[in-house]
């Protein structure tokens, strides 16, 4: 989905299925100027390939530029966890920029194998779930604040098999310039085999 100066509220996006993807850019993708973006994405599997596709990326990628944003990733219950597996750059990767407001839930979903591209103009490392309120292309700093939101219940990688690990951390959050985050909860993750990309720092949750 893209959106300029638009009303985008999606309702349930549930149970999809993407397997082996050799073409494209990434799994679910949402993308917003000066728009709102509203939905919730349950039971989605999402399995890309990025051995036979040089242009693979993220599992779940949301930006948002001067928008407000209302989107949960999962949920509670067993049939809501969403699979993101073979991902490039972030397994849910989230960038927030300019102005705005945005609450993100991220509940329960299973995260595995997520690879860097090595790409330095990116902020990903290839983290299992990356949250950036970054800098504006602007004059004026970024004032976008992230609000009563929740990264809860995810599974990230693995405690036994390095081959389902992260080449970057669990759970990498980022704020720059005027930006803020208010009552961001992260609970009751569980972490496994972070850091496999030699040479840069990273960790389970990062800040």
């Amino acid at each position: 989905v893209n959106s300029t100066d638009g009303t985008v509220n999606l309702g349930t996006v549930s149970q999809n299925q993407l397997i082996n993807s050799t073409t494209g850019t990434g799994g679910i993708q949402l993308v917003g100027v000066n728009s709102t973006l509203a939905g919730v994405f349950t039971g989605n599997t999402i399995n890309l390939d990025p051995v036979n596709n040089a242009n693979a990326g993220p599992g779940f990628l949301l930006q948002s530029t001067d928008g407000v944003v209302d989107v949960t990733i999962g949920g509670t219950a067993a049939a809501d966890r969403n699979t993101f597996s073979r991902s490039v750059r972030a397994g849910i990767g989230v960038d927030l920029s300019g102005s705005g407001t945005a609450t993100l839930n991220i509940i329960n979903n299973l995260i595995t194998t997520v690879t860097d591209d090595l790409d330095n103009n990116t902020i990903y490392d290839g983290d299992g779930i990356s949250v950036a309120l970054i800098g504006s292309l602007g004059a004026t700093n970024s004032t976008v604040r992230l609000v009563q939101s929740e990264i809860t219940g995810n599974e990230i990688g693995s405690f036994t098999n390095s081959v389902l690990g992260l080449d970057g951390s669990g759970i990498a959050i980022l704020a720059r310039e005027d930006t803020a985050i208010d009552e961001l909860l992260v609970s009751s993750n569980l972490i496994g085999q972070v850091g496999q990309d030699i040479g840069d720092d990273h960790a389970g949750i990062e800040f």
